[in-house]
């Protein structure tokens, strides 16, 4: 059996309730799924895992995104990895970062197993997304029933093609509402196979925006992604939380993700009335103690704080659960 290695999705708190480890979500080897509605910053977290691969591992690093919806922001790319823009658009030797663009589940899969070739041992493909492909067989068919019957064909060979030539994979696809029942319901694509193969299902939504002046407007720079673990075989299911994204420097901001998760606990107290945060015997918003924390260079006590509240609150809910 392989040694199974870990990649950190760029956010502690992200990963803690992904894995139960402060460096750990992703695994090489497995497939991984990310879903949600238009706008929730599934290419976001996508690309850091990209960046992050090939920032940790180098030239033993071997990174396929697949744009098969055509629609890759490269502003975004710009910020998040901007080794993408001097990507060879093929799977071979030129480069061992690649932007491609299947339009096909035969062409994707054809794709992986060019990319289960490569020498280098640290391999990642990013599907964005399933539900810009569809199958060579296919005819004028609505429900798409031709794709999803060609990926479940296909899933046993990308399991083990995945496993065998240790690659990280992240399929991303879209939610959509189920029509006819009186309660609203949400269903993914790829049918049960899209559902039962990923090792790790996480489902993102948008949330709060942070706004500057700017342009004689309100401009958006910053927003929170709130997001729940439906399915984890490396840790616990149905955990939820948020973080922030900074649409202007491409990153998660871990000390404001941080920050606000030991207010959620009640380890960093909040003013009912003026809404400001109590550090240091000083009084600040938000963002503002997350600047406070990066310029005084107290990053890691915060990140102390936030691993002894994270293992205090599991040894809590341990003893409650304890029947």
């Amino acid at each position: 059996m392989q040694e199974e290695t870990y990649l950190t999705s760029g956010c502690t708190l992200l990963n803690l309730m992904v894995s139960g480890s402060p460096d750990k979500a992703y695994i090489f080897g497995k497939i991984h799924n990310i879903f949600g509605v238009e706008g929730s910053g599934k290419s976001y977290l996508s690309l850091l895992a990209c960046k992050n691969a090939f920032e940790q591992f180098q030239n033993d690093s071997y990174i396929v995104y697949d744009d098969s919806e055509r629609a890759l922001n490269m502003n975004i790319v710009d910020l998040t990895f901007p080794e993408l823009f001097e990507a060879s658009d093929k799977v071979d030797d030129s480069s061992n970062v690649v932007l491609l663009h299947s339009k096909t589940i035969e062409d994707f899969f054809e794709n992986l197993n060019q990319l289960a070739e490569r020498k280098q041992s640290y391999k990642v493909y990013v599907l964005d997304s399933y539900d810009a492909l569809w199958s060579k067989d296919s005819k004028e068919d609505g429900y798409q029933t031709e794709k999803v019957r060609k990926f479940s064909f296909l899933a046993g060979k990308i399991f083990n093609l995945c496993y065998e030539a240790n690659i990280l994979l992240i399929l991303i696809n879209q939610i959509r509402q189920d029509i006819g029942g009186v309660i609203k319901t949400y269903r993914t694509t790829g049918g049960f196979i899209g559902r039962h193969a990923p090792s790790l299902r996480l489902q993102l939504h948008p949330s709060e925006k942070f706004t500057k002046k700017g342009h004689g407007t309100d401009i958006v720079f910053m927003q929170k992604f709130d997001f729940q673990v439906i399915k984890s075989r490396f840790g616990k299911p149905f955990r939820r939380g948020s973080y922030y994204l900074n649409f202007y420097n491409g990153k998660i901001d871990n000390e404001l993700t941080n920050i606000m998760y030991l207010v959620a606990t009640g380890k960093i107290s909040k003013d009912k009335k003026t809404k400001k945060l109590t550090y240091d015997e000083k009084h600040f918003s938000p963002l503002e103690l997350a600047r406070y924390i990066r310029q005084n260079n107290k990053q890691e006590e915060i990140l102390k704080m936030l691993l002894e509240t994270f293992e205090a609150e599991e040894k809590r809910l341990q003893s409650l659960c304890d029947f």
